[in-house]
């Protein structure tokens, strides 16, 4: 805002006009000769007063704007941040899926095979039989819970990247 904007706005105008002729005033015609002028001056006076209001209007609104804006970088450096630990989780989810299929699992495979030969030859007995196939079990749950945390980590990151 420039000093000059800030001072009052005045404006002058000034009409002179020559009606020749009869004209009819309140009823009775009146003669009016080239002599006879009408004359207006009229004086405007605007306040300054709503402008500076306006001015201060203009500049609050500018700074809820840059408000806004930091309140949307800052969610996006959320939205960002939560994303890459949605990613983090699914590698390691994922790793620990590649650990069950290609080791553990074969593992409680021999486990199962090598507990039940030896059940069936009477090298073991049935409570070190159950332990055996109890083992084996946990082992396949883990896996099986090991594909639930992938699935969730990919829900995870499918609302994460359809949030920005």
């Amino acid at each position: 805002m420039t000093a000059a904007s800030a001072l009052p706005d005045i404006t002058v105008g000034y009409f002179n006009q020559s009606l020749i002729g009869f004209q009819n005033i309140n009823g009775s015609d009146v003669f009016f000769g080239s002599s006879d002028r009408f004359v207006e001056i009229q004086c405007w006076c605007r306040d300054t007063a709503y402008f500076f209001s306006n001015a201060a209007e203009v500049k609050s609104m500018d700074y809820k704007v840059q408000a806004l804006q930091m309140e949307a970088e800052n969610e996006k450096l959320i939205l960002q941040t939560q994303l890459q630990s949605a990613f983090q989780l699914y590698e390691q989810n994922l790793a620990q899926y590649n650990y069950f299929v290609t080791v553990a699992l074969p593992n409680a495979e021999t486990i199962i095979n090598s507990a039940t030969v030896a059940f069936n030859s009477g090298d073991i007995g049935y409570i070190e039989y159950l332990a055996a196939l109890q083992t084996a079990s946990d082992t396949q749950l883990e896996y099986l819970q090991s594909i639930n945390q992938i699935n969730q980590a990919v829900v995870s990151i499918n609302f994460l990247i359809n949030q920005e």
